[in-house]
């Protein structure tokens, strides 16, 4: 039994020597490359940089072709009409009639109306215009729609000479008031026709 134990301890320890043992040659070998593989490094030639070197080169400039403008047209003759016959001149003939004609309660006409109380006064105003030099004006006043009256019924018809290109004349009725209705008043100049005004009789 004692042989036993005491051939195992042996056996031990030779195994730790023999790791020693090799430990010990690797560490030799490392040892001794190291130094090899570090001055091949160092003899080792150093990359040079290569310079790139770009040269922009512009491209040629083609001539661009400039259109040719036509030369613009000069007129050289002048064309100038001479009329052999003396043209007539147009001559503005004076409009003949009645022009801005209207009813007022009062003789200036600052208050026009179209209606009127029976025993109103009423004026009439207008513009005349004759380059026959008569002047003959004739103002009628009639009836147009009044109760217990004829459509037509003159109330006043009174002929004027006038000297001037305005007029201005009136019917009274404050002595002998108007029915209520419809009327007109008719503006003849010459024995024509010119103007109508139709108005209204109200309380």
């Amino acid at each position: 039994m004692e042989n036993k134990t005491s051939d195992e301890a042996k056996g031990s320890k030779i195994s730790q020597n023999m790791l020693i043992a090799i430990i010990g040659a690797i560490t030799t070998i490392v040892a001794a490359i190291i130094p090899v593989i570090l001055n091949n490094r160092s003899n080792a030639p150093t990359a040079t940089p290569v310079a790139i070197i770009i040269t922009a080169t512009s491209a040629p400039i083609l001539p661009t072709d400039t259109p040719t403008l036509a030369p613009a047209f000069t007129e050289t003759a002048v064309f100038t009409f001479t009329p052999t016959v003396e043209l007539p001149t147009a001559t503005a003939t004076p409009q003949e009639g009645i022009f801005n004609e209207f009813l007022a309660a009062d003789i200036d006409g600052f208050i026009p109306k179209s209606q009127f109380k029976p025993n109103e006064t009423i004026y009439l105003l207008f513009d005349i215009n004759d380059p026959t030099g008569k002047n003959v004006v004739r103002i009628v006043w009639s009836v147009v729609d009044v109760k217990g009256f004829k459509a037509g019924a003159v109330k006043s018809d009174t002929p004027y000479i006038i000297k001037e290109n305005k007029f201005a004349t009136l019917s009274d009725h404050s002595a002998n008031p108007w029915a209520e209705g419809k009327y007109k008043v008719e503006i003849y100049l010459n024995n024509i026709l010119g103007k109508t005004i139709e108005f209204d009789i109200a309380p």
